[in-house]
């Protein structure tokens, strides 16, 4: 669905306050989980909230879109980011803490496969 926007997504979303909302997760996660050290982005699309989290984590994304996580890429050098849908991927790793933001979820469509993608986060 982003890829032919994936150039313009941020501009399309500026009005979003990612440095603000990446701060309240990190607030959040030092309230509930202070020993995190890694965090996976699950939907992370062009990487903004990682961009704000890797000052404090080691962070790593996943995106169905190849075409986001290219803009992800070149914004993230160095950041692991994996193409694959939500509902079914495995990373071969386990994370401290797992996001999944902005209504990524919402792309799952169907109770069943909102069971699944939980069970895979």
């Amino acid at each position: 669905m982003y890829g032919k926007s994936a150039r313009f997504y941020d501009a399309l979303y500026s009005f979003k306050n990612y440095a603000e909302a990446a701060g309240k997760l990190h607030a959040l996660i030092q309230r509930t989980t202070p020993c995190a050290c890694s965090v996976l982005d699950v939907g992370c699309g062009t990487g903004l909230h990682l961009e704000h989290l890797r000052q404090h984590y080691e962070v790593e994304g996943l995106d169905i879109s190849p075409e986001l996580l290219a803009v992800a890429q070149h914004r993230l050098p160095g950041v692991t980011l994996s193409c694959a849908d939500m509902v079914d991927f495995s990373l071969q790793r386990r994370f401290d803490v797992i996001t999944c933001l902005f209504s990524a979820t919402a792309y799952v469509r169907t109770p069943e496969r909102m069971e699944k993608a939980v069970a895979a986060m």
